[in-house]
């Protein structure tokens, strides 16, 4: 436990200090945006006044009207820029031309002084450092830009010099940890880390080296846990600034940094106690909880055991306890629905037994029947009212006989002859046998396939008689000058034969009721033709479905899986 304790307090460390050092990051990326915003806000102000007609006049010139004009000039600008401390001219021999004071000139030509050969030399804008003597308190930047005439000449250099701690003090507040932290902001030369801009309440590090520990990194991605100039640990990370040899830090003290862990771990001491006697009271009831379910499920195995009637497990009270009571009960539900369907099966044997010898014992005397009418309606002059009664016992004679081969069909136990068959003619040869009685009902076929031919393995005459039936049952529902819909598709795993008519459909509660055997919505009907279809399909590994719109028709899909194709 304590050493769970102890690792989970260095994790809570680590992660606190990987968040910190991540803002930091952040933190230094935003500053270092907000630096080169404000370093090239201030290069465009000044590139905008040495554009002047006034200040190129002074330095090609030196009339006193210009001079006039490009003080009047530099003075407005300055005092709208409280950054500002001083703007400077220079021609191009390294000589002040016009200072916005004389405090502002002494210096400029100490500036020119120690910047003569890079005045010289660079011919583009350049930041350079300066810290005024006898200063301990303030720290300036110049930023020196050239200066051209209308025709491209260079002709001298226009010198801003800015109060860093200004810019400074606009840095600050974006993106830090809270009103109250300890961040502080400083500004080093990259070269020999001389600090040339402090934060307010630290005004003393200015002028003088920093230290910062060895490797320290100055991407701005990583941070590092040492002691400041004051000897408090911090954490600190640096981040060199664009287009200047400037590095900013930025350092929270490590007090605030693992306030948090010092919280945890109080905590930590106090709960210790009151989580083992948690710990105990837990594990007692959790026994009791676990234990439960067991009990039950031991009780219910020995009852199905001993053949007493069976009762479910139920609801527990835990959510995995009750999942395994779900999936007891679901299993044992799979296993009386196979028993129902291995009794059906038994059942459906002896039926087929049964109608075997029904069909056997009936089909004598009904042939006899047939014949003796055949005989009596040849030889016998019958009049009209007789002649009616004559082909109604007929037609019902032929429709026994059908329903006895449906009976016999249904009932006899079909073993599959697969052959290769070509689908498509298959489907043609069973139309073909409907066409002369769909042309006597005024009922159209209408035959749609893709493929054609469309080999499969199948046992023929079974295939040939679900399909059969289906078209059976399709005529006789539908209506005079109507049309029967008859289509093969491939889809993905298996073929789809559909029969659709217009009839007056199926109603939603009967879509199961009339697979089943006997049941029957037709007057003329047997109730066999859709059970043997269905068992004609299950046999070959395939479905028979229906579906039927509210605006009517019924629509017969048989299902073949793609293993019953070559």
């Amino acid at each position: 436990m304590v050493a769970l304790t102890l690792q989970s307090l260095h994790c809570a460390r680590e992660g606190i200090l990987d968040s910190r050092v991540a803002h930091l990051s952040e933190l230094l990326q935003q500053k270092r945006l907000l630096f080169e915003a404000w370093t090239q806000e201030r290069e465009n102000g000044l590139i905008f006044i040495r554009k002047s007609p006034a200040i190129r006049d002074v330095l090609k010139n030196g009339t006193e009207s210009s001079t006039a004009a490009a003080r009047d000039l530099l003075g407005r600008y300055r005092i709208n820029h409280s950054e500002l401390s001083a703007l400077t001219l220079i021609n191009s021999r390294c000589q002040v031309v016009l200072a916005s004071d004389a405090e502002t000139q002494k210096q400029a030509q100490q500036l020119c002084a120690a910047l003569q050969h890079e005045l010289e030399s660079r011919r583009h804008p350049m930041w350079h450092f300066a810290h005024p003597e006898g200063s301990d308190t303030q720290a300036n930047a110049h930023l020196v830009l050239p200066i051209q005439d209308a025709h491209g000449e260079f002709i001298g250099h226009l010198i801003g010099t800015i109060r860093l701690q200004e810019m400074m003090f606009s840095m600050q507040g974006a993106g830090e940890f809270s009103p109250n932290s300890s961040l502080k902001l400083l500004l080093l030369r990259s070269a020999n880390l001389e600090c040339i801009a402090a934060p307010l309440e630290r005004p003393e590090l200015s002028g003088h080296p920093y230290a910062l520990p060895t490797g320290f990194n100055r991407s701005g991605k990583e941070a590092s846990l040492y002691s400041d100039a004051a000897g408090t640990p911090v954490l600190g990370a640096g981040i060199e600034l664009p287009n200047v040899p400037w590095l900013l830090i930025a350092e929270v003290d490590q007090y605030e940094v693992f306030g948090m862990l010092r919280f945890l771990l109080r905590r930590a001491g106090y709960s210790f106690v009151a989580v083992l006697i948690t710990v105990v009271v837990i594990a007692l009831v959790l026994s009791n909880i676990i234990a439960t379910p067991f009990r039950a499920l031991k009780q219910v195995c020995s009852d199905i055991r001993s053949g007493g009637k069976r009762r479910r497990l139920g609801r527990f009270s835990t959510a995995e306890a009750d999942d395994l009571a779900n999936s007891f009960d679901t299993m044992m539900d799979q296993l009386e629905q196979t028993r129902q369907q291995l009794v059906q099966a038994e059942t459906l044997a002896a039926i087929g037994e049964l109608s075997a010898s029904l069909v056997h014992e009936m089909r004598n005397p009904l042939n006899t029947v047939q014949m003796n009418l055949q005989a009596l309606g040849a030889q016998a002059e019958l009049d009209d009212r007789y002649r009616e009664l004559y082909e109604l016992a007929l037609r019902q004679t032929n429709r026994l006989h059908h329903m006895l081969n449906e009976l016999l069909n249904y009932g006899a136990k079909l073993e599959l002859k697969r052959t290769d068959a070509d689908l498509v003619a298959l489907l043609g040869d069973v139309v073909q046998q409907f066409e002369l009685r769909a042309e006597e009902n005024d009922v159209k076929f209408m035959v749609s396939t893709k493929a054609s031919p469309l080999t499969v393995h199948v046992d023929v005459e079974q295939m040939y008689r679900a399909i059969g039936n289906l078209i059976d049952n399709a005529l006789a529902m539908s209506p005079a000058a109507s049309t029967i819909s008859i289509t093969i598709e491939d889809i993905t795993e298996s073929t789809r034969i559909t029969i659709a008519d217009q009839g007056p459909g199926v109603q939603p509660a009967l879509m199961e009721k009339i697979f089943l055997p006997m049941f029957t919505t037709r007057e003329d009907g047997s109730g066999l033709g859709l059970p043997l279809v269905r068992k004609i399909a299950q046999l070959h590994g395939g479905t028979i479905t229906v579906t039927s719109p509210p605006s009517g028709g019924a629509s017969f899909q048989l299902m073949l899986p793609k293993g019953t194709f070559k």
